[in-house]
């Protein structure tokens, strides 16, 4: 079963991103996943993502910087304090499971574009 966008809007998603020094996205290879990684990278922000495939985006955001792991990986690396996932992964991804038994804020696509 796919996860629901987490509906927190603008203020929610600040609040939670607030010191934030890294992100890390959970199915970063899409269209829409890449361009938000992209623009968090020219902000400033670590970032990281996987993907259960590589491809060009990938590639891109490997050259720009950021840390990129393809395949089934487990948990989040160490120097991430927010996560994005798009909402077609299960709700038992295992770095999705990680990070909220950590207590690193998630957050959906949706609501993080927003």
């Amino acid at each position: 079963m796919a996860l629901a966008n987490t509906g927190f809007g603008i203020k929610g998603v600040e609040d939670r991103l607030r010191n934030v020094d890294g992100v890390w996205f959970i199915g970063i290879g899409g269209v829409s996943m890449s361009s938000l990684a992209e623009m968090t990278l020219h902000r400033g922000i670590r970032v990281g993502g996987s993907d259960r495939t590589d491809g060009e985006r990938l590639q891109r955001l490997r050259r720009l910087g950021a840390e990129i792991r393809v395949g089934d990986c487990a948990g989040i690396p160490n120097g991430y304090e927010a996560v994005v996932y798009t909402v077609a992964i299960a709700e038992n991804n295992p770095q999705y499971v990680a990070a909220r038994q950590a207590g690193i804020p998630c957050i959906s696509r949706a609501d993080y574009m927003g």
